[in-house]
């Protein structure tokens, strides 16, 4: 009887053991799903980055391919960080269709498309409307904001549905926000810049604020929080979700529309040697273009799963 006994007690451990071991097994893959690409679903990240359904090697004029807009399904339009032109691909195969001078060289960052009126960012967080676009005539106005050089305006997305232009800066987010990255944003309404950051996120700051997106929920390495360097901004029309690429620490840090933190995915960088370019088309289907860095720029797409 004794000897049975313990047997008992001996199986009963062992199982609670190896429950443990399960469960704690499960949370690791559970937290691993917020930011391993390998492990993600398509609940939370509706793209599998390991399999492009677009992989193109672009021409040596845009090694230095900064930002990317959606003009429609068929066509994405593209600038370089040297040079005032405006780059058309062919969104199905990557390749050049023509190319248009809006402006005199500079360290152009970001575009979108609002309306049929295409904006271009420069780093020191000028914009530049361009109208006339399809013509061989661009009409081209430049906008000063309140943003410097200090801030290195990197991401340009246009949100319709607040009719304004989101600002992503790479470095300097503004005053008392030490270790957060911040997203600006310009009304279309009153052609203003709102002084105070519409998202940030926090990289590094020990203290809690306004802002509710915190990198050290999802992702452990300090090192790599604190090369959280936005280079690019999108919208996803699903769901709203606000895309912001790193090109240091390469990754997508996507928030909410009301600026919460829903997921984290590192990119492969042997891929993506520095991704600076972001844009999503009408259909939901995600583009992502990576500067030369030693070899060719290329142009991702990847479709959307569901």
């Amino acid at each position: 009887m004794v000897a049975n006994g313990k047997a008992k007690i001996r199986d009963r451990f062992s199982s609670r053991l190896f429950l443990v071991a399960f469960l704690t097994l499960g949370q690791l893959i559970a937290v691993n799903c917020v930011y391993a690409q390998s492990e993600i679903t398509t609940d939370i990240f509706p793209f599998d980055l390991a399999t492009p359904d677009l992989n193109e090697k672009l021409p040596g004029q845009l090694d230095e391919i900064s930002g990317l807009a959606a003009i429609d399904d068929s066509t994405i339009v593209a600038v370089q960080d040297e040079r005032g032109y405006l780059y058309f691909l062919d969104a199905r195969s990557g390749k050049l269709r023509d190319r248009v001078r809006f402006a005199s060289s500079g360290d152009y960052e970001g575009i979108a498309l609002a309306g049929d009126v295409l904006y271009v960012l420069r780093s020191d967080g000028d914009l530049y409307r361009v109208t006339e676009w399809q013509s061989d005539d661009p009409q081209t106005n430049k906008i000063e904001t309140l943003l410097s050089g200090r801030f290195d305006t990197e991401g340009l997305e246009y949100d319709a549905a607040n009719r304004r232009l989101l600002i992503a800066c790479k470095e300097y987010p503004g005053r008392r926000l030490k270790g957060f990255r911040s997203v600006y944003a310009f009304s279309l309404e009153t052609n203003e810049l709102i002084r105070q950051p519409v998202f940030a996120v926090n990289y590094d700051a020990k203290m809690r604020s306004e802002y509710p997106a915190r990198l050290s929920e999802v992702v452990e390495d300090k090192d790599n929080r604190r090369d959280f360097k936005p280079s690019a901004i999108a919208i996803e029309n699903k769901t709203g979700h606000v895309y912001i690429l790193s090109s240091v620490w390469k990754a997508l840090v996507i928030l909410s529309a009301d600026g919460n933190l829903v997921s984290v995915v590192e990119l492969d960088p042997d891929r993506f040697r520095q991704p600076e370019g972001l844009a999503f088309d009408a259909s939901g289907n995600l583009y992502i273009s990576s500067e030369a860095a030693g070899k060719k720029a290329r142009l991702f797409r990847y479709n959307r799963i569901k």
